[in-house]
């Protein structure tokens, strides 16, 4: 066989691979691409099967924005025309053992046909204003476990949380990073109204601001769980209509009857609390509690 003729067949044969660090699960349509062995950035046209889930897995570092190294490359031309209907895009990082993660406005360029977003177990440095902008609209958006350092006051501006028309639609933000701040912006959640469920817990929040959900109208569900505020600021409620479950499981509370004001209104307004209301103060009402007409009825049960 001639040289040219051998040539020729290798090229026929040979497939070409998927980018550098990415592996393809064709029963989940999704790739993994570690960190440790990409070589950004991650260009669509690179991958073999168009990536209807993608995992970026073991992070610890930057994803850029810009030149010289982007982290994504051409994904505003998907097709997803041939998407799985029963599978929703969905996108997902996750650090190595806590590793940090970087993130800048326009590192996600690109990225808006997933529909489910989470960031799992990493120390967030920052949340820089616009920084999610170019997800727009999320059945899903979670970080889950991990830190979070500073938080702009625009870091949502542009995410759009709302329930979709999609395999288990949830119109879900959740939020279940340690703070560092041991607070929120104020302001920082306006930019979620259209969200159904809200879950910040054990995220070590120490201060609930009297308007923090405020533009979030649509809401259903709220949970606050294991958190270390002690107080439910008046009015705090008043703007969700639709709220139909608050979840304090884990609260301990300053207990007089001014700060317990919301067992009257969640009543009032046929709103189910879960979890057990527990006084942290005063001293002699370290109990639980349970709604009545008037304030509340202590329990004989101490905690210590």
């Amino acid at each position: 066989m001639s040289v040219t003729v051998y040539a020729l067949l290798l090229t026929l044969c040979t497939v070409s691979g998927d980018p550098t660090g990415c592996t393809y699960y064709p029963s989940d349509l999704k790739y993994e691409c570690s960190a440790r062995s990409w070589a950004l950035p991650l260009t669509l046209s690179d991958f073999d099967h168009v990536p209807q889930s993608l995992s970026l897995i073991d992070v610890n570092g930057n994803l850029p924005s810009s030149t010289p190294t982007a982290t994504f490359s051409g994904f505003a031309a998907i097709n997803t025309s041939s998407f799985d209907a029963n599978f929703v895009p969905t996108f997902t990082i996750r650090c190595y053992r806590g590793g940090m993660l970087i993130y800048y406005a326009g590192s996600f360029t690109g990225l808006g046909y997933f529909k489910n977003v989470h960031i799992q177990n990493c120390e967030v440095l920052a949340m820089p204003d616009d920084g999610l902008h170019d997800f727009g609209d999320v059945n899903y958006f979670g970080v889950e476990g991990g830190i979070i350092g500073d938080i702009g006051y625009d870091a949502f501006r542009g995410l759009n949380v709302c329930l979709m028309n999609i395999p288990r639609p949830l119109g879900t933000f959740l939020l279940t990073s340690k703070l560092d701040s041991r607070v929120l912006p104020n302001g920082v959640l306006y930019a979620l109204t259209n969200v159904t469920n809200i879950v910040i817990d054990n995220a070590n929040l120490d201060t609930l601001q009297v308007d923090m959900f405020q533009a979030s109208t649509k809401l259903k569900s709220l949970s606050l769980r294991y958190n270390m505020f002690t107080t439910i600021p008046n009015n705090t409620l008043s703007s969700l209509p639709g709220l139909q479950t608050l979840d304090i499981e884990g609260i301990e509370l300053e207990c007089t009857c001014d700060n317990v004001w919301f067992l009257d209104y969640c009543k009032a307004n046929n709103i189910s609390i879960r979890g057990s209301v527990i006084c942290s103060t005063p001293s002699s009402y370290r109990s639980k509690y349970t709604e009545s007409s008037s304030c509340f009825v202590i329990k004989e049960q101490d905690f210590q």
